[in-house]
């Protein structure tokens, strides 16, 4: 990720599942599925997309944004779990976990997508900063969810390690394909490979994104 400004906030890795076994085994767990499906209200979900993110000691903060702005899908119905892979403090302690905007994926006459570092959103969502996360832990967030982190102070002895995993409804459609293509769009690596197969406006059915078994809790 690098921000307007030319700061570096994160290195980003797309799609490890697809030459990880292990880690497709996960993404494509019945119980995500079964969650994902329930948080959704929806019968089946398709995996979208995992990426590892790696901030690293003196990375800069990630400025606030939703997950379905940087993805081609035409619909409501998406989801990110997000798990660290390694033990994260609470910000009071340095640490550099999500910040949630609650409730702003249901605010319809939100024009706000991204900003600037500081960026205060406090007065019309409330903000809520995530505890202490160790590996094992997960949190769920939905697409329209608006989430920053903060930055990774220099003297951090390691850098911190995430992993995410995106499910979006079974039958949701694209959006219709923009004016030259995405090729500018930010996640656009992430969606490249499969999107030009399918006409703007279908339904998102193909064999890189996989429906997801469904399972109990």
């Amino acid at each position: 990720g690098r921000e307007a400004e030319g700061e570096v906030s994160f290195m980003q890795y797309f799609n490890l599942h697809r030459t990880c076994p292990a880690l497709r085994d996960v993404a494509m767990s019945p119980r995500l599925g079964h969650w994902a499906a329930q948080l959704l209200g929806v019968p089946r979900v398709r995996l979208y997309q995992d990426a590892l993110f790696v901030k690293r000691p003196g990375d800069g903060p990630t400025t606030w944004h939703s997950d379905l702005a940087l993805s081609p899908f035409d619909s409501n119905s998406f989801v990110t779990v997000w798990m660290p892979l390694t033990t994260i403090p609470s910000m009071e302690d340095g640490g550099s976990g999500l910040i949630f905007a609650r409730r702003s994926h249901r605010d319809f006459s939100m024009a706000y997508h991204g900003g600037n570092e500081g960026q205060d959103l406090s007065e019309r969502y409330d903000v809520q900063e995530s505890l202490e996360l160790s590996p094992g832990d997960a949190t769920f967030h939905h697409g329209w969810l608006l989430h920053s982190a903060n930055g990774l102070p220099e003297g951090a002895t390691a850098p911190r390690l995430a992993w995410t995993a995106s499910y979006v409804a079974d039958g949701a459609r694209l959006l219709s394909r923009p004016r030259g293509g995405y090729e500018d769009a930010e996640d656009a690596v992430s969606f490249e490979e499969w999107v030009q197969d399918l006409p703007g406006g279908s339904v998102a059915d193909h064999p890189m994104l996989p429906l997801v078994p469904v399972g109990t809790e």
